[in-house]
């Protein structure tokens, strides 16, 4: 895994965290950490082997294991526990580009619609709650090009 990759896991993580309700100075700290991997001029990999994590501002013992882990397994342990934590919508909604987790979160919490085809059934019925014009919109595109099918093989849109 590269650094740019390593970064983009742990803002990813971060993102989570947001949703499930972390605290947020435990996001905040992630956040950065994910920045100064963005901004290593050597290879995450190599401060790994050599035992150098800890030179990367704010990384500890325990970012440092979440670190090694996401550089061997390509994932972390962290992030699927919080991911079973989370309704499928807020994760879905999440890979929307302009849509990040405080807003899945607000849009879930103002719908408790956990699954991916109750939602969109409201939605395709215009039956959400008053959203801003171009959240609704990133919402319609996302779902329509997705093409969601229902566990019955038949698409929601």
């Amino acid at each position: 895994m590269n650094n740019a990759r390593l970064s983009q896991s742990l803002r990813e993580l971060a993102e989570l965290k947001i949703a499930a309700g972390e605290p947020e100075e435990q996001v905040k700290r992630l956040q950065r950490v994910a920045f100064a991997v963005s901004r290593l001029t050597e290879p995450a990999t190599v401060l790994a082997h050599t035992g150098r994590l800890s030179e990367i501002p704010g990384v500890g013992t325990v970012t440092a294991n979440l670190i090694c882990e996401y550089l061997t397994d390509g994932d972390s342990r962290e992030r699927r526990k919080l991911a079973h934590r989370i309704p499928e919508t807020v994760l879905e909604m999440m890979t929307i580009p302009g849509i990040g987790a405080q807003t899945a979160l607000g849009i879930y919490k103002k719908t408790h619609l956990a699954r991916i085809s109750e939602f969109c059934a409201a939605l395709r019925e215009n039956r959400l709650p008053p959203l801003p014009s171009s959240t609704l919109a990133r919402l319609r595109r996302h779902f329509r090009a997705e093409e969601v099918a229902s566990p019955q093989g038949k698409l929601i849109f």
